[in-house]
């Protein structure tokens, strides 16, 4: 497993990133997602993460949201600075 503060890890986060921009809404999540997985706690997969699901707009995907929202905070307690901001650039609206 590679250290989450790599490239491998930025590599994911700019797809994942990329990939929510374009109105990717599930693909950004599987990204986000495959990268959590494979190199451990990112504050900006969890960002991408929750803005992915928040930009689906559906009732079933809010709490994944909020879920992915507080991974963050919870991952980081101590370095704030690496904290999710806010959920308030979901992407592009549908």
């Amino acid at each position: 497993m590679q250290d989450n503060s790599g490239q491998s890890a930025q590599y994911a986060f700019e797809r994942a990133q990329a990939l929510l921009r374009a109105g990717e809404f599930k693909a950004a999540r599987t990204q986000a997602q495959e990268g959590l997985d494979a190199l451990g706690p990112h504050p900006g997969l969890y960002l991408v993460l929750g803005r992915a699901h928040t930009a689906e707009n559906d009732d079933d995907h809010d709490t994944a949201a909020e879920r992915a929202y507080r991974m963050g905070p919870a991952a980081f307690p101590d370095d704030p600075d690496r904290w999710p901001r806010t959920p308030s650039s979901a992407g592009p609206a549908r």
